[in-house]
């Protein structure tokens, strides 16, 4: 008789410690979030935890032991979590539970040109809704100039490098992040050397450095002539109309393009008289 009294308060002093950790019996996660679940442990025993409905979540660590981790996949909704205890003379308690109500979280997916240039403003952004917050974030390579608290931004790209775009997106309590790599390349930064004033029809050189694997295009105010050379870092122009003319090279590599102009002021022939004489 002895015996069975000490047994009963064992027993008594397990539920008691497994219905400790559960003073509030309804618990929120997010989709996507994982929660750690315990109960106070007694020496020598194990303990066998289920979800009920089973699709809610997965146990990834801790069953027989006092301790849990679930990660919550499963639909919105409420999901129950007991534990039963067994002690070390394979008495079983009563389980233990604890409603989960799984609540509906955020899944950003940013999307916007994974290569980019410096120099050069590009848009991001991720599906929006009414009823989410936005906090966006970019690597040392950029600058955020507008959009920080919305579901698009503009970022200006300050340096060449790998780069990462990040944002953190929350409905209520519940939150995620998303991250974004992507690739900065350098704008070419032509500089046309050439003569800034002529004569009408002259035909004149104008250069850019050469740099190995670049192209370049150039354009001339219509009227004007681009004699020889387009495609490379030196063009010959016939100027055909008086006035200032503008010379323009673009110059692009790995798709990023750099612009130069430069304006040449064209002037008339002089109009001899005919020649007379005494």
């Amino acid at each position: 008789m002895k015996k069975q009294f000490i047994l009963f308060t064992a027993l008594a002093m397990i539920n008691v410690a497994v219905f400790a950790q559960n003073q509030d019996p309804t618990q929120s996660v997010c989709q996507g979030d994982t929660a750690i679940y315990y109960v106070d442990i007694t020496s020598g025993s194990t303990y066998e935890w289920t979800i009920d409905p089973e699709s809610g979540g997965t146990i990834l660590s801790g069953q027989t032991t006092n301790q849990i981790s679930i990660l919550w996949t499963g639909p919105v909704g409420d999901y129950t979590v007991s534990v039963v205890e067994t002690d070390v003379n394979s008495c079983v308690g009563e389980p233990k539970t604890v409603v989960v109500s799984v609540m509906s979280g955020p899944n950003p997916e940013i999307s916007g040109p994974a290569i980019a240039c410096t120099n050069t403003p590009e848009v991001y952004s991720v599906v929006g809704s009414a009823s989410s917050t936005y906090t966006w974030s970019v690597s040392e390579e950029g600058t955020i100039t507008s959009g920080e608290e919305t579901n698009t931004v503009t970022i200006t790209w300050n340096s060449a490098g790998n780069a990462t775009v990040s944002i953190t997106e929350s409905i209520g309590d519940c939150s995620a992040q998303a991250t974004y790599d992507v690739t900065v390349n350098p704008t070419p930064s032509p500089s046309i050397s050439g003569v800034a004033s002529t004569c009408l029809n002259s035909t004149d050189a104008f250069t850019t450095p050469l740099v190995a694997g670049n192209t370049y295009l150039w354009s001339v105010t219509t009227g004007n002539t681009i004699f020889a050379g387009q495609g490379t870092n030196e063009v010959s122009i016939t100027f055909g109309v008086i006035g200032t003319q503008t010379v323009t090279v673009e110059q692009t590599a790995n798709g990023c393009t750099g612009t130069d102009s430069k304006d040449v002021e064209v002037h008339p022939l002089p109009s001899t008289s005919a020649i007379w004489h005494d």
